[in-house]
């Protein structure tokens, strides 16, 4: 029986049709098979100049419109425009993720690999393709910034994608081929000081506490002030489509009751503040009393609410920390922190057919000895869905060290949401890879500060039951200052295994042993991202902290987050070789926890912790429940049946206990065991799982539960656990699932049998005319069902029943069992079966069963595999050990077993030898060599197995082959996996890739980036001279090379590395500069290549050639009769009309000047900020410039001069036809009176002579102050 496994992770009010009629949950992965095709829509070709308010507004769209057609199953995926590059990622990988993604789950045996693709070629076509899908349009005001994030809860409720009202995408989609209605518009629908918070108190009224939205899903992200240029937040503008497709409420408010918001200067003080707290009371009533409430979003620090860019008092951690503080006291935690990094797509990773409880590939090892030593525990994060999806295909999938070092990736449990992501890492794991939660628990909260501690904890247990996880690497309570004793202890029912801290968090002593048994410890050395001799030093402050380090046994916890396996790889080889008598070994965070329990204990030989109880809290008298209880084995011992090595009641359990698969006794309440199976050798560092029946008493009241080990004759010893019941009386509605038959596998669209045995233990009698029926679970079933015995219906995977037959009374204590047919899905993948008593117009009740299928495509062989994942580095050093892993799945029938003779063996055409077999192998020759399983495992059909190992680099430098193929004793199968290694000279070179324009405008300036491979044996470094430099071809100037440089002639310009930087073989540099065109028109040679100055060049040397054709710069002091010549030496022209002979100039006669004597801030030119054209009397007016054909940035100036006050001055600016500046309010966009702005509009293409700027009034009129428009191209 597989009952009470609901698949919460999956946030849905789930009500009955009798309460609700139609319900607001999401259909899962069967209806997901429907869908064989993925249409796909590229982002980057339709949505122009990036970060401008059409570039929003497009985004918006197309975001909004994923997550109302996801909400079917996996249709649409997105390749989104822009991703912020971060330290370990280059730009060219940004653009490459969502690629990236989709590659990594079509690859064969993954779960989108019989999907066929299907891509969109315009934004017409996506309507067309998806129009029975949207009711219509819902608008939001450009004037009203929040109005986007209120559209964006609509969008999923309603099926409407959002769009800004009067722009341009407006007019597009409501005008013929498109066709499509409004259905809503928010436009001018709130105004004055509060208008940002009456327009989220109006949906909080209509879709939050109507119950319309689900109160289980926030989203806490930027409004569309993100559509301005100077922003930094488009990028996760995408990030929104799993907020709609799960119709979560999205908001954007001010933690600071204080201070008026930057964006809402007018604002009544604390009405963010007020209306954030009613937000969350509302979702909070609705759903955090009963299970924590989910948030995507971040504090929108890099734009709002901050000192970052003076919009604010309040520092971005201060803020951080303030948000993440109220939203604990209403049961609410961050599970996808969107800041300035992207989580796209995750409403096709929604879908995503996985086990309903992974299992990490590695766990506990041996059992370590203590020594003097310092160990070190490498913690990597703090990850969730947002940086997993950002971050590792190339943190993950391209850094060839992965394995070289043991790490806890910091990954929150709540990343289940995105369950083929989880299930890849676990899927390609090496041995040194380890799974921790990352901030928080499950998500980032604060646990001092949750509302609710039951609530917190049952959610974390069963976030980490279902992701395997039993380790915690960042307990973070923020201004809840250090963790309280109590909420320290609630660890230990998710987290036992260990439980690392935020420094300050944690009370002394640390590390330590205590919340029973559980092992604490604290992050007690400093970070130094990226930066190899500074992290170091960091390590030998806090080691010379510690009490006679290499004399006595001691930890350091060490948490860096954005940075490469290959970086701590070479921290570690540093402090080694630098400092031998500090002893220092990184160990794996279970190694890390025993040498710890160790430390503190001492040598115990009997010890155990208990990682978890599943037991229901509350239970009908008379009847009987499995418990599962999960122990490890932490001491020394081995725990056998012959030792009495036994679970126990403890002296206050009240429950009896029956039922013992592997014999036990009951003769008391507190007299109870369970044993061992004679053949279990439980070793430490073991788990061992206990299955038996506890009996309800027959009197109603609170009972306790209560377990520890024991060996029988000599003590009980380590943790226990304990837990309250609540026996009731048996209610009208109440049933048990006694017994199910269900495949386990099944291939795809194959139809099984199925029978679901229910017993009736409530006082109701069911029977056919009283609508007692079994029902398919909506937020979990996925499989269709069929062939009722009784009759039934299937309307949807969501919507199904089997009747009782007309002649059926089910008195309690007796039972019914439904037999019907499923249907399989079409893919492959693992779906559930889900279902539950329904008396329908009444309620459901009793048992959840949800059993997991694992759908196969047929005709499979006997032993058959595919592969679908490799991790192999393309150079290295002679003589050099490198890890390597190749990940196969069984699309066989058999299981592999190291029983079975299951390995992977060399194939004849390898070269290299292997080594380090984590679980065993043999090397005889480069040809005879294998890989073995561990003892244990069993690779079923469809799962997967990653085999790593370590090979040896000859000595001579050359390419050489590596190649394996799996194998069943002397037979081979599967194809052979071939790769070729170099064995690289000691200095080499490769382009990566590279942005280098192929056409500039002469004189101008442009941005590049050349990313360049180390294919050498030697990393390189500033210190070794190791840089970029020009070719003896090159006739461009370089600058702006923010890592230091230098250009002294076109030919001798060289670019260095960062002091930090080691860029390891394999592993790329990214070099990001300016060039400059020369100034007469013609084609000339960029050139760049590798140089160790003092010793050769090295590498390629590469040339780009380059088209420069006549410049163009026009600059324009608008508003004034006078030119004037800025601060660089720039002339400004006097403004003009655009008549006669002039060749730029303003267009309208109904424009008028303004002009100021004020002192404008931010600038060193007042002059070009004192004067301005506004349009009269709000009339539109335009600027026309003559220009060549070609590509042109427009920089437009503005300062507030005459209005002190937010709006008062609202207008949109176009550019060649397309919108830059949208609902743009000219004092909140300058951070007030008197203060200069502006804003760089690039890539504008003019192919008709003439480059035109439009600017029309919403509000009073428009206003420039200064124009600028150049010519790159």
């Amino acid at each position: 029986m597989f009952t009470n496994l609901n698949r919460f992770f999956k946030l849905c009010l789930i009500f009955t049709l009798a309460f609700t009629g139609l319900t607001h949950w999401q259909i899962r992965q069967a209806d997901a098979a429907a869908y064989p095709i993925l249409y796909t829509f590229d982002l980057r070709q339709v949505s122009g100049s990036f970060n401008t308010a059409e570039s929003y507004d497009i985004k918006l769209f197309v975001t909004t419109l994923q997550g109302i057609v996801n909400q079917k199953g996996p249709r649409l995926y997105v390749y989104n425009s822009f991703y912020v590059q971060t330290p370990s990622i280059t730009p060219t990988q940004a653009m490459q993720i969502d690629e990236k993604w989709l590659e990594t789950f079509r690859k064969p045996g993954q779960w989108l690999s019989q999907y066929t693709l299907s891509p969109i070629p315009s934004l017409e076509a996506l309507v067309e393709t998806f129009r029975s899908d949207l009711a219509g349009l819902v608008l939001w005001d450009p004037k009203v910034d929040a109005t986007a994030n209120v559209a964006t809860t609509i969008a999923g409720i309603e099926r409407t994608p959002a769009v800004m009202g009067g722009g341009r995408l407006h007019a597009r989609l409501t005008a013929a081929p498109n066709s499509l209605s409004v259905t809503r518009t928010l436009v001018d629908q709130f105004s004055g000081p509060n208008a940002k918070t009456d327009a989220y108190v109006w949906a909080k009224q209509q879709y939050l506490d109507s119950g319309l939205a689900d109160a289980g899903v926030l989203g806490y992200i930027e409004d569309a002030y993100a559509r301005l240029p100077a922003t930094h937040s488009q990028e996760y503008v995408a990030a929104r489509d799993i907020l709609v497709m799960r119709k979560g409420f999205v908001f954007d408010l001010s933690p600071w009751g204080d201070e008026r918001p930057f964006d809402a200067p007018n604002q009544t003080l604390g009405k963010d503040l007020e209306t954030f707290l009613a937000i969350l009371q509302s979702a909070y009533t609705l759903h955090g009393q009963r299970d924590m409430i989910e948030v995507y979003g971040f504090f929108p620090w890099w734009d709002k609410y901050s000192t970052y860019g003076g919009k604010g008092t309040y520092t971005e951690f201060q803020g951080e920390w303030k948000v993440v503080e109220l939203l604990s006291k209403y049961n609410a935690a961050i599970v996808s922190i969107l800041d300035t990094m992207g989580d796209a797509n995750m409403s096709i990773h929604w879908w995503a057919p996985v086990a309903t409880q992974l299992k990490p590939a590695h766990t506990a090892g041996s059992r370590p000895t203590l020594a003097n030593k310092t160990y070190i525990l490498w913690g990597m994060g703090d990850h969730d869905a947002s940086t997993i999806h950002y971050q590792f295909p190339y943190v993950w999938n391209a850094d060839p060290a992965r394995g070289k070092t043991p790490i806890a990736w910091n990954i929150v449990p709540a990343t289940r949401n995105a369950g083929d992501m989880l299930q890849y890492l676990y899927d390609t794991a090496t041995p040194g890879d380890y799974l921790v939660a990352g901030a928080g628990a499950g998500g980032y909260a604060n646990p001092d500060y949750v509302k609710d501690v039951a609530v917190w904890k049952g959610w974390n247990e069963r976030l980490y039951r279902s992701t395997g996880y039993t380790m915690s690497g960042f307990v973070l309570n923020g201004n809840a200052g250090v963790v309280t004793p109590s909420s320290e202890e609630v660890y230990r029912y998710f987290s036992n295994d260990l439980s690392l801290f935020y420094n300050p968090n944690l009370r002394s002593p640390k590390p330590d042993v205590r919340s029973t048994n559980m092992v604490v410890m604290n992050d007690n050395v400093p970070i130094a991202t990226n930066d190899v001799q500074a992290q170091a030093a960091h390590i030998y402050n806090a080691t010379a902290a510690l009490p006679s380090p290499g004399a006595t046994p001691n930890f350091l916890y060490i948490k860096p987050a954005f940075t490469s396996t290959e970086y701590i790889h070479q921290v570690m080889k540093k402090i080694q070789a630098e400092h031998p008598e500090y002893q220092y070994e990184a160990v794996d965070p279970y190694a890390y926890a025993s040498l710890i329990r160790q430390k503190v204990k001492g040598n115990v030989a009997n010890d155990a912790i208990l990682l978890d109880l599943q037991l229901p809290e509350q239970m009908i008298a008379g009847e009987k429940y499995t418990a599962s209880v999960t122990v490890r084995n932490v001491g020394s011992a081995t725990w056998t049946a012959t030792d009495l090595f036994r679970l126990a009641a403890t002296t206050d359990n009240t429950l009896a206990w029956s039922d013992f698969q592997d014999g036990g006794y009951a003769l008391a309440s507190n007299n109870q065991r369970v044993y061992l199976a004679a053949t279990d050798h439980i070793e430490p560092q073991q788990i061992k799982t206990f299955a038996f029946q506890v009996q309800a008493p027959a009197a109603p009241g609170n009972y306790l539960f209560g377990a520890s080990m024991i060996r029988d004759g000599v003590a009980g010893f380590g943790d226990n656990r304990k837990q309250t019941i609540q026996v009731v009386p048996a209610p009208a509605q109440a049933a048990r699932i006694t017994a199910v038959t269900v495949p386990s596998v099944m291939t795809e669209e194959q139809v099984s049998t199925i029978a679901v045995t229910v017993k009736n233990i409530g006082t109701a009698t069911w029977t056919p005319a009283a609508n007692f029926r079994l029902a398919a679970i909506p937020a979990d079933n996925q499989v269709a069902w069929s062939a009722f015995a009784s009759g039934g219906y299937s309307n949807s995977v969501r919507d199904q029943r089997v009747f009782l037959s007309a002649t059926d009374s089910i008195a309690p204590g007796t039972s019914k069992t439904f037999s019907f047919s499923i249907a399989a899905p079409r893919t492959r993948g693992v779906y559930s079966l889900a279902v539950q008593m329904i008396q329908d117009g009444v309620a459901s009740f009793g048992d959840k069963g949800i059993y997991d299928i694992r759908v196969t495509p047929a005709g499979a062989a006997a032993d058959d595999a595919v592969s679908f994942y490799d991790n192999i580095p393309a150079y290295v050093a002679p003589g050099d050990i490198v890890p390597v892993s190749i990940g196969f799945r069984n699309t066989g029938s058999n299981d592999w077993t190291r029983a079975g003779q299951y390995t992977l063996k060399s194939a004849s055409t390898n070269q290299l030898i292997w080594s380090g077999f984590p679980h065993g192998g043999t090397s005889v020759s480069a040809t005879n060599q294998s890989v073995q399983l561990g003892a244990t495992e069993r690779i079923r059909t469809e799962q997967a197995k990653t085999f790593s190992f370590f090979v040896t680099a000859p000595s001579t430098p050359g390419n050489y082959t590596l190649s394996a193929q799996l194998s069943k004793g002397s037979s081979s199968f599967s194809t052979v996996k071939t790769f070729t290694l170099r064995v690289a000279e000691p200095r080499d070179a490769k382009f990566a890739a590279w942005e280098v324009p192929t056409v500039m405008a002469a004189g101008t300036k442009a941005a590049l980036n050349l990313e360049v491979q180390n294919a050498g044996a030697t990393a390189w470094t500033s210190a070794a001279n190791y840089r970029l430099y020009a070719g003896p071809a090159n006739a461009f100037v370089w600058s702006e090379y923010g890592t230091g440089g230098y250009s002294l002639s076109p030919t001798n310009q060289r670019i260095f590395l960062t002091n930090s930087d080691t860029v390891m073989p394999s592993q790329r540099k990214s070099f990001s500069f300016a060039i400059e065109a020369p100034t007469t028109p013609g084609t000339y040679t960029f050139s760049a290549g590798m140089i160790q100055d003092g010793v050769a060049t090295f590498g390629e040397l590469k040339t780009w050639t380059i088209t420069v054709v006549d410049g163009y710069e026009q600059r324009v002091n608008v508003g004034s009769a006078t030119a004037y010549t800025d601060s660089a030496g720039r002339v400004w022209a006097a403004d003009q009309p655009y008549t006669g002979s002039n060749t730029w100039g303003y267009t309208s006669a109904t424009t008028a000047v303004g002009s100021t004597t004020d002192t404008i801030s931010g600038t060193s030119d007042q002059a070009l900020y004192r004067t301005q054209r506004f349009g009269s009397g709000g009339q539109p007016f335009s600027y026309k410039f003559n220009v060549p054909n070609g590509t042109y940035n427009v920089i437009l100036e503005f300062a507030e001069i005459h209005f002190n006050a937010a709006g008062m001055r609202i207008f949109n600016v176009d550019i060649e036809g397309a919108n830059m500046l949208a609902g743009y309010d000219n004092y909140t966009g300058a951070l007030g009176h008197d203060k200069a702005r502006k804003y760089t509009f690039s890539n504008l293409d003019v192919t008709d002579g003439v480059l035109d700027i439009d600017f029309s009034a919403l509000a009073d009129a428009a206003a420039v102050n200064a124009i600028q428009v150049v010519r790159t191209r």
